[in-house]
This record gives C-alpha cells, sequence and structure tokens, in this order.
C-alpha cells in the first residue's frame, strides 16, 4: 500500500552486491595489517571491484535521473551532494582522529607504508581543507590525501556532473540522442588514451557500460545490436592494458594475477547483469537494502580501522580479523548516524519518497511502455529496433 508521496519503482538487489564489492576493496587493502607473506593485494581485487561499481553506478544514476529528475538537474545535483558529502566528511574525521592517536602515541613514527606522509603534513588545517574539497574534479590531487581511496569519489563526481549536463541539453529529447550518448564518451576517452584530455576519462567506458546496460532495459533504441558488447570489449581491453598495471605502478603483475583479475572482472559484470531483473521477496529486499547501505561507509572507513589496527597490533592474520570487523563496525556506525538521518532530506529533494516494494505483479512502474527484458539480451547484446512511444520518455 503507497502512501501520499511515494513512487513505487522495480527493486533492484544490488545491495549485497555493492557491500560484496567494498569488501573487494578491504581485501585489497588488509595486507597492511597482516603477515609480511601475505600477497593479496597484488591481485588488484578491490580495483577491479571498483571498475565494476563504475558500470552500476552508470545503471543506478541514470535511472534515477531518468526517473526523477527530466528538467531538474539542480535537484539530481543536490540529491548526489547530500549522498556523498555527510558520508565523506565523517570519514574525513574518523580518518583525522586516528591519524592523530598514531602521531600522538608514536608507537610508529610516520611516514609509514600504510601512511607515507607526516603529521604535519597531513592534520595542517590547509590540507584538511584540500581533503575535504579533493573529491572535485581538479581540486587537490597533490595533496597528503586522509583517505587514499578519494580518486574513486573523484571520478564519480566527474561521472555526476557530466550527467547533469546531459540533463541541462535535454539530451534524450535530441533527434541523435543515441550517437551522442555513445560516440561523445568514446571520443573523450581516446583523447585521454593519447593524454589530449584528463586520466580521469579512462574510466569513461566503464561508465558507459552501465548507461548503455539501463538504456537496454527500458527500451531505448540507442544503436546496433553490437554495441553492448563492444562497450564491454573496450572495458575489458583498458582493464587490462592501462587500469590494472596504472594500480600497482610500481608491481609488475604477473601472467597468472591478470588472468585472475579478467575473470573477476567478467565474473562480476555478470553478477551485475542477472541482478537487474533478479526477484526478491519483500524479507530478502529488506536484507539486501539494509546490507546494502554499509557499501559507502565501508569504502570509505575502511582506512582509518586499518590505521587503527596498524597502530596497536602487530602485523598478523589476528590483525587482519581485526581490521575487517572494525571496518564493519565503523561502517555500521556511519551507516546509522549519517545514512539514515539524511534520507527523508533526499527525499524531498527527489520530491517523493521511493517505495522499494518487492516485485509484484501489480507494481506500478513509472514507465509502464518500458517492460523489462530478459537478461540475456543483455548478455548478447540485443537491443530493441523499436522506437519507445513518447510516454515511455516521459517521467511518472
Amino acid at each position: 500500500m503507497l502512501r501520499s508521496g511515494e513512487l513505487d519503482v522495480p527493486y533492484r538487489p544490488f545491495g549485497i552486491f555493492r557491500t560484496f564489492l567494498a569488501f573487494l576493496v578491504l581485501l585489497q587493502h588488509i595486507g597492511h595489517v597482516g603477515p609480511a607473506d601475505m600477497t593479496l593485494g597484488s591481485y588488484a581485487t578491490g580495483s577491479i571491484a571498483v571498475l565494476v561499481f563504475f558500470t552500476l553506478s552508470g545503471f543506478v544514476i541514470t535511472e534515477a535521473a531518468d526517473r526523477f529528475y527530466h528538467g531538474r538537474p539542480w535537484a539530481f545535483l543536490a540529491n548526489r551532494a547530500i549522498r556523498i558529502l555527510p558520508q565523506y566528511l565523517a570519514a574525513i574525521i574518523a580518518s583525522s582522529a586516528i591519524i592523530s592517536f598514531v602521531c600522538l602515541s608514536a608507537h610508529d613514527p610516520l611516514p609509514s607504508k600504510l601512511i607515507p606522509y607526516t603529521c604535519s603534513a597531513l592534520l595542517s588545517p590547509l590540507n584538511i581543507v584540500q581533503n575535504i574539497l579533493m573529491i572535485f574534479p581538479g581540486v587537490g590531487k597533490n595533496a597528503p590525501p586522509l583517505i587514499p581511496y578519494v580518486w574513486a569519489l573523484r571520478v564519480e563526481v566527474l561521472f555526476y556532473l557530466l550527467l547533469s549536463i546531459c540533463l541541462i541539453v535535454k539530451i534524450h529529447e535530441k533527434k541523435l540522442y543515441g550517437p551522442l550518448l555513445t560516440l561523445v564518451p568514446l571520443a573523450i576517452f581516446a583523447l585521454s588514451l593519447i593524454q589530449l584530455a584528463p586520466y580521469s576519462f579512462q574510466y569513461t567506458p566503464y561508465f558507459l557500460l552501465g548507461v548503455l546496460s539501463y538504456l537496454t532495459v527500458s527500451k531505448r533504441a540507442v544503436g546496433a545490436p553490437w554495441l553492448l558488447p563492444t562497450v564491454f570489449a573496450i572495458c575489458l581491453w583498458t582493464c587490462i592494458t592501462h587500469s590494472m598495471p596504472d594500480f600497482i605502478p610500481t608491481y609488475r603483475v604477473t601472467s597468472q594475477e591478470g588472468a585472475l583479475g579478467i575473470v573477476l572482472y567478467c565474473f562480476l559484470n555478470g553478477a551485475f547483469l542477472l541482478l537487474i531483473n533478479c526477484k526478491i521477496s519483500l524479507r530478502w529486499r529488506k536484507i539486501d537494502s539494509a546490507i546494502g547501505e554499509l557499501s559507502f561507509p565501508l569504502y570509505l572507513q575502511q582506512y582509518a580501522a586499518l590505521v587503527f589496527v596498524a597502530a596497536v597490533l602487530p602485523r598478523s592474520y589476528v590483525a587482519v580479523i581485526a581490521a575487517g570487523i572494525l571496518a564493519c563496525v565503523f561502517a555500521t556506525l556511519a551507516a546509522l548516524a549519517v545514512e539514515r538521518p539524511i534520507r527523508s532530506l533526499r527525499d524531498r529533494v527527489r520530491g517523493s519518497r521511493i517505495h522499494l516494494a518487492a516485485h509484484r505483479p501489480d507494481a506500478v512502474q513509472p514507465r509502464p511502455d518500458a517492460a523489462q527484458i530478459d537478461t540475456m539480451q543483455l548478455l548478447t547484446g540485443g537491443l530493441p529496433s523499436s522506437t519507445p512511444s513518447p510516454q515511455a520518455r516521459t517521467m511518472s
């Protein structure tokens, strides 16, 4: 039963999947507190997970923009800011506090492998301000980071800015919106490869893969049937030749590690595509949503947990377990203290409260003409040949 001001949308069970991606990031970095012979980081599990998260973000954010923000680019940006900034500021505070503890305890003088900067450089007022602004493209990139993983947020924000431009120019109303939406990003990507565009644009294909996946699910005619698998091939090639080597620049990836990276990347993308139309019960929807709330704070708060454990415990498997538990505790506290209180504010900015009902035959769909298609059509790159009706292009 919907209350006034609620909107029923099809629930996509990405919650547990998102948190699993965040755990893969933790798995890559947890070797900092593990025994010296622990080499999980060389497999770049977390870095590959971030690439898949870019694709997931491309799908989810495009769907949100399409359903709720036509003609409302500033509301879209405001909601994205409310989603990111409070959690990011909470992580900055936690990281600063624990780094201050490490500096005062003098247990392990800085810089160290985990914190490669001095206390004065990290905790200066100027550096803290630079870190707060570091999520914006081009700001503070050379400043000592209080959260080393902020680079992914910077790329995310760049995608939000580009998508808001699409909303401003109303690209969905353009006659050639399909070619514009695919060729322009790929052209910017090509320019970044030859260093004629900022490096961050090398991640463009990953977002584009998510965007095209949503447009396929919503039955938009955006190109030939081979377009989606072609973009996936570009993503896979970029992952192997550029992204993976760049993640660990001082380490040469072995053929075994590279092969496992390819398998992991393909597996995670396959899981993403299968989950798009996966139907789950109301009970599992609640579980999936609750676990999914931990994904973003877990990504941000894990560094503070690693720094604290490294300061109080010797490198060991006990420290690994302790860091994993502490990261989950920090993420849960951040979700309770930050995520839930801002939910109502995001609903007001969006203009309605989303009623994420379990899949039901009678669920009200914001796009009645955009029936879901079989996942195999996504896997094979099949795009609908018919152009959706004008009603399918309007927001509910």
